[in-house]
């Protein structure tokens, strides 16, 4: 929930400074018009109301234990642990984990391909990206 606080912070201190700059250099074209400065960003808030995001556990091998229940046991351990639900809703209103197991990755679900991982793959040697390109199982987390 911090995470989730410091992350709509941040977007709005961007979105804040990015206002500010524009706004002062766009004025108007017509030459003959009075030069004013045009509505860059609607009035009211700039941030929604919740957040969403996807995590992808890609398995090599299969797990030893059932993700599911493991990840059940570790959230009912917070002060405020998330609803579990088949579906996010579009506009949840408590946080909300949604889980699907996929076990024909490689159709539905496949990872990232191996030159993506060598920029963005941290930690990952060759051959773990080359072994990640045969997962034929992801554990897929949507948390809202």
């Amino acid at each position: 929930m911090e995470d989730m606080r410091r992350m709509q912070s941040a977007v709005l201190s961007l979105l804040v400074v990015l206002t500010v700059c524009a706004s002062g250099s766009d004025k108007s074209t017509d030459s003959g018009a009075k030069k004013t400065k045009r509505d860059l960003i609607p009035v009211g808030t700039l941030m929604d109301q919740s957040i969403r995001f996807q995590y992808a556990i890609y398995y090599l091998p299969s797990p030893s234990r059932e993700p599911l229940g493991v990840l059940r046991q570790l959230l009912t351990k917070e002060a405020a642990p998330p609803i579990f639900a088949n579906k996010v809703p579009d506009r949840p209103n408590t946080p909300i984990v949604s889980i699907q197991t996929v076990t024909n990755v490689q159709q539905e679900y496949a990872p990232p391909d191996t030159q993506y991982l060598q920029h963005f793959g941290r930690g990952l040697s060759r051959a773990q990206a080359e072994q990640l390109q045969r997962s034929d199982l992801a554990f897929i987390i949507d948390f809202a």
